[in-house]
């Protein structure tokens, strides 16, 4: 069983932006100043008219005059001429030259402690739109907002964390930066954010950024599925079939993989298959539970997941749930090696070991198997490793070479390997 995360270096979505800032402010009229007898300072009088008539030119579809009357206003200390100056920059009037208009007036905006002006201002600085790419001033704007209690901020800061650990060079700061991110999906999730619950979820599930913790991988992946994020009810499924953090049920897992699948996860298919092939195992109508393992493993596979396809092939070799198809097969095997499946290399090797569907072929196998062995399949390891101790199947005898592998295959978990890696004597060659 596979846990599912919303973010992986994909493109950031829009959030919601349900604010209860403290530091920002995104309404104009709190934005004026007042001079020492208390009356708004006269700049900001002529600011607030500028601003007017710049709503006036945006309705008229004036863009042009809008910008400017906008720009006046924000350059006079009016923090939401900023954010529409800025807008109109970017979205009516685009160029290299209003690129950077545009930044400078978020600036000035964020400057002002407006909210959405440092909304604007950060992808820019992130993407290097309007000037110098600048990350982390962008994960200084988002904290900052995270701080203010911004969902969006909380989970944009979180996801530009996670994106650091490509560069992290020791365990040292990846842990220290899953903490950063654990925090910012935690809050923005309490916030109500669905999707950053996917995150928080998962961080605490798999102990990133603090211990593992079932209650709360359980909770904030319920709220990810209640609110219409379906890798939450992915992982749920997860967690009712091994009763992590909730107590184990089947059918409420099986609920859960129906769901997340219908929704397109694929990874949610093929726990949904397996938990279908253990119900195979004992159910008293196995040929209707293999049919529903099908399925849901056709499903996988088309979602391009390589356990899905690794066990389509499976499905189709064995004839289970389906008619059997030796070339049917070959061909999701190879779908589920290229997707770096190292199950699906292994089918491949044994189809041309045994020369079922295909010809007999034992270069490719050795091919094949290797590749399996490669990505840590543990019996590729040992099988190769048998061949070169006796000298069969093409392969010339090489006791340092059957050592390595039968080492390999002992140290992936498969105990032949460990039993005829102890039979060998030490300096045997």
């Amino acid at each position: 069983m596979r846990l599912g995360n919303h973010h992986s270096n994909s493109v950031v979505k829009a959030l919601i932006r349900t604010i209860a800032l403290i530091l920002f402010t995104a309404t104009p009229s709190v934005s004026l100043a007042q001079n020492d007898s208390g009356q708004p300072d006269s700049a900001l009088r002529e600011a607030a008219g500028l601003y007017a008539d710049g709503q006036a030119a945006l309705a008229s579809e004036n863009f042009e005059q809008a910008a400017l009357n906008f720009s006046q206003s924000c350059n006079l200390g009016y923090s939401a001429a900023c954010v529409d100056a800025g807008g109109i920059f970017l979205d009516h009037l685009p160029s290299t030259a209003n690129d950077a208009k545009a930044r400078g007036q978020f600036v000035r905006g964020c400057i002002l402690r407006n909210a959405d002006a440092c909304r604007g201002l950060a992808p820019l600085m992130q993407q290097g739109v309007g000037g110098p790419v600048d990350k982390d001033g962008a994960l200084d704007i988002y904290n900052m907002l995270c701080e203010a209690n911004a969902v969006d901020g909380c989970a944009l800061h979180a996801i530009l964390i996670a994106n650091k650990l490509s560069a992290a060079r020791d365990d040292s700061s990846r842990n220290a930066i899953y903490r950063l991110a654990r925090t910012s999906y935690f809050k923005a999730c309490d916030l109500g954010a669905a999707d950053a619950c996917v995150d928080a979820g998962a961080y605490a599930a798999e102990g990133r950024g603090g211990p593992k913790d079932g209650a709360l991988a359980v909770k904030y992946s319920q709220r990810a599925c209640e609110g219409g994020e379906i890798k939450g009810c992915a992982n749920m499924g997860v967690f009712a079939r091994e009763g992590f953090g909730m107590a184990a049920d089947n059918g409420i897992a099986n609920s859960h993989f129906s769901k997340a699948c219908d929704g397109g996860v694929a990874i949610a298919c093929s726990n949904l298959g397996t938990l279908w092939m253990d119900e195979a195992a004992t159910a008293k109508t196995k040929t209707a539970a293999l049919v529903l393992a099908f399925i849901a493993f056709e499903k996988a596979c088309k979602g391009n997941d390589p356990m899905g396809c690794s066990n389509l092939a499976t499905a189709y070799y064995k004839g289970d749930g389906i008619a059997k198809s030796y070339p049917s097969a070959m061909q999701f095997a190879q779908k589920a090696c290229e997707l770096d499946y190292a199950n699906g290399c292994y089918t491949q090797a044994v189809m041309y070991y045994t020369g079922e569907g295909v010809s007999q072929d034992i270069f490719k196998f050795r091919i094949w198997a290797t590749r399996a062995c490669d990505k840590g399949h543990a019996q590729a390891c040992t099988n190769i490793g048998m061949l070169y101790l006796q000298g069969k199947g093409g392969f010339a005898r090489d006791m340092q070479k059957a050592r390595q592998l039968l080492k390999q295959g002992c140290d992936g978990g498969y105990q032949r390997a460990c039993s005829e890696l102890a039979n060998l004597e030490p300096a045997r060659e």
